[in-house]
């Protein structure tokens, strides 16, 4: 399995790439990540496929209808689904795929001579039988093979000719069918790998963490002035920082899923609310799902909708006084 993981950045953005052979290959991406003393939040992730070209050499078989039995007919290249194929003409045969019958007349015949001792006709063989056909005696011809001192024909030669008309049928070729192998490169892209790029975006930092009022630890700076300063700038930070929050509940529970609030921010004309994975192991999947608990801060606000950032999805939903939960802020 091939994984490779890059890291960069976008403005405050951080960018981690990840690379595999196939979407599902890919590693779960990290919610949270702390670098360079930086905190990051996720946000979410665009998913690019990237393809490369395969070829490999493809044959196909192909009837050709020919008016003869010329294999000169036969296309030398042919195109199918966009694939340009050669004929290899060696392995062109022909056959005949259609015929018509004829009919026709043709004449029998055959020649018998005969030694006669004159030349009276009547002496002559009128038919004869040739190939189980009966043969009649067409003509004659005489000649006088022996004669007297005095030239009196004494003996004769007669050649018959014998003959009759006989009906035939034969088969005569019309069509021809060539059926040839043509070899092609077929190219088609295969996916090569998945790139994820998943965005970050810069909450914190490692020093700006304020842990909670009770283990506070004490801080002295210039004395008890500096204390004043350090108590006033925390309580004007943290009562800031409530003004904008929410409660989440999940749709039947009367206790929120997680201790503390939920921060908001004004992002794009919208509240924008991200909610990580370390504060919940349910499922939030849909608005249908969950139930906000506004504090008085948002619900004074003009903002009337609210992005929320799920590691289980982002998806919008409408700020009202009361979400299912009355609002006791």
């Amino acid at each position: 399995m091939k994984q490779q993981e890059e890291t960069g950045a976008a403005g405050s953005d951080l960018i981690k790439e990840y690379r595999a052979e196939t979407k599902d290959r890919l590693p779960d991406f990290p919610d949270r990540i702390r670098t360079d003393g930086k905190i990051y939040q996720y946000i979410d992730t665009e998913y690019e496929e990237i393809y490369e070209d395969k070829s490999e050499e493809v044959t196909l078989t192909e009837e050709t209808v020919l008016e003869s039995d010329d294999i000169s007919q036969v296309p030398r290249t042919i195109t199918r689904d966009g694939i340009e194929y050669k004929l290899d003409e060696a392995s062109v045969t022909v056959t005949v795929s259609r015929s018509e019958t004829i009919t026709g007349t043709d004449i029998l015949e055959e020649y018998v001579t005969y030694t006669l001792p004159d030349n009276d006709i009547e002496r002559l063989t009128k038919q004869i039988t040739k190939d189980g056909k009966t043969l009649d005696l067409i003509s004659v011809e005489y000649s006088v093979t022996k004669a007297t001192e005095s030239g009196v024909p004494t003996e004769y030669a007669a050649r018959c000719r014998y003959a009759t008309n006989i009906e035939y049928e034969e088969e005569n070729p019309v069509e021809w069918t060539a059926t040839a192998t043509y070899a092609g490169t077929k190219t088609e892209k295969v996916l090569k790998e998945v790139v994820a790029r998943c965005t970050y975006e810069l909450v914190g930092t490692e020093a700006s963490i304020v842990q909670e009022p009770s283990v506070l630890p004490a801080v002295i700076v210039g004395g008890a002035t500096g204390a004043v300063l350090i108590g006033a700038f925390f309580v004007f930070f943290f009562f800031r920082r409530r003004k904008n929050t929410v409660e989440l509940y999940v749709r039947g529970n009367k206790k929120p899923i997680h201790m503390g609030h939920i921060y908001a921010k004004k992002k794009n004309g919208v509240w924008e609310f991200k909610i990580p994975t370390d504060f919940t192991t349910i499922p939030i999947v849909s608005k249908e799902s969950i139930l906000l608990k506004p504090s008085k801060g948002i619900l004074k606000s003009k903002i009337r909708q609210a992005r929320i950032v799920s590691p289980y999805g982002v998806f919008f939903t409408e700020i009202e006084a009361e979400m299912g939960v009355k609002n006791k802020s």
